[in-house]
């Protein structure tokens, strides 16, 4: 991902040498299924107004082209919300995303401009965009409907539309070629995809647009972005007063990888060797996420099942192969209670990875599994369920493995 002035990693500026400099070339228009494009108008088509072009000495920033299409497109994904699933459709005008799919994704600045000073402008173009006010209204229509049928709070509602975007499947193409240009969030969300710019713009213009304090978290040496969302009664992600939302794949509130940046693209961290972001505050929200003492006790729980169960996977590395200790066909040999006791840190690790998206309400039920004294299966290194059927593979494992969420040999 990188700045369209030429620097580098998400629309990228570089040191600016020049007049313009085109970090993204302009997109050509793709052909939209057939079958995805409803309520075609006769009427004229509707042009959107023409850009004001920068002056001399001043900074233009992306926008959504006019077109001529008319159509709308309508797409529905589904979402976890315990017990079950819910179903979140919008729509989204034609014009609007082939505009988008067409129009400016490069900025024109004055030479020397740097990464800081061109970066807010830059991201924040993409986000508001009037010409993608009825998309958003559409979207957020219908998250909003699902927030008042299950009577989601302000935290739950944050967690919910964190969830749906961090469902959307990661493009881990896009993010591999650092010069790939951005998505407006109306594409995002249209194609069904994205990358960790493009999901993070789309969360950022979703939950700034429902009253929350967030920022964008740019980091630039790494060529990722994430989203921060406010806790005052916190230090937040190094210092920042906002917490850190991966937007990739499913992942807590507050929960960091260990390090960040497409591992094939040469730019990833090594774990603990995280950049200080540049921080892009989206709106002017005044609502916080006041559940971060409730997701850092969940992530602690987690840390210490993990740290134990390396700590005794050798010493039942028999008994959970089924050679000993209770298992079928075993032997007496193995120490029952190590077997048990580790059992139980599985049984921990196991329900945070699988129920992931339950942030709001997975403290009680993991309060649950570990008063439990029942087996749930030995414990499988990788993302696995209770029932020992893998939830991620893929290019989604190796995500789950960099945020720690995942066993490790």
């Amino acid at each position: 991902m990188n700045l369209p002035t030429g620097t580098g990693g998400v629309a990228r500026v570089p040191a600016l040498t020049g007049i313009i400099v085109l970090l993204v070339l302009l997109l050509t228009i793709l052909p939209v299924p057939v079958h995805a494009v409803t309520d075609l108008s006769p009427e004229p088509p509707a042009l959107f107004p023409a850009p004001v072009h920068a002056q001399p000495g001043e900074i233009s920033y992306p926008f959504i082209a006019g077109s001529g299409m008319n159509g709308t497109l309508s797409r529905s994904y589904e979402v976890p919300v315990p017990p079950g699933n819910v179903t979140v459709s919008a729509d989204a005008d034609l014009a609007v995303y082939t505009g988008a799919r067409n129009g400016t994704k490069f900025a024109v600045a004055p030479p020397g401009t740097t990464v800081e000073a061109l970066a807010p402008g830059y991201y924040t173009a993409f986000i508001a965009d009037p010409r993608q006010d009825g998309f958003f209204a559409s979207l957020i229509g219908g998250l909003r409907t699902v927030r008042g049928s299950h009577g989601l709070s302000d935290d739950g509602y944050l967690g919910f539309v964190t969830d749906f975007v961090q469902g959307l499947p990661y493009d881990v193409q896009a993010d591999a070629d650092p010069q790939t240009p951005a998505r407006f969030p109306v594409e995002t969300f249209v194609d069904g995809t994205g990358s960790c710019e493009d999901k993070s713009l789309l969360l950022a213009g979703l939950l700034s647009r429902e009253g929350y304090d967030v920022a964008l978290l740019f980091f630039v040496p790494e060529h990722h972005m994430a989203v921060g969302v406010r806790n005052r009664t916190v230090a937040g992600f190094m210092g920042t007063g906002y917490l850190y939302v991966e937007t990739t794949g499913p992942a807590l509130i507050g929960a960091v990888p260990s390090r960040l940046g497409n591992s094939g693209g040469g730019n990833a961290t090594a774990a603990g060797a995280i950049s200080t972001p540049i921080v892009i505050r989206v709106g002017n929200g005044t609502k916080e996420y006041t559940d971060a003492g409730r997701v850092a006790e969940i992530l602690a729980d987690r840390n210490e099942a993990d740290r134990m169960i390396a700590l005794l996977r050798p010493q039942v590395a028999g008994c959970v192969a089924g050679s000993g200790g209770g298992a079928p066909g075993g032997n007496d040999g193995c120490n029952r209670t190590l077997v048990a006791e580790y059992d139980r840190y599985a049984r921990i690790h196991n329900y945070i990875v699988a129920h992931v998206f339950e942030q709001a309400g997975m403290l009680p039920g993991l309060s649950r599994v570990i008063g439990s004294g029942s087996g749930a299966g030995p414990y499988v290194p990788g993302c696995f369920s209770g029932t020992g059927q893998s939830l991620l593979s893929g290019p989604w494992q190796e995500l789950w493995e960099r945020f720690g969420a995942c066993g490790s040999d």
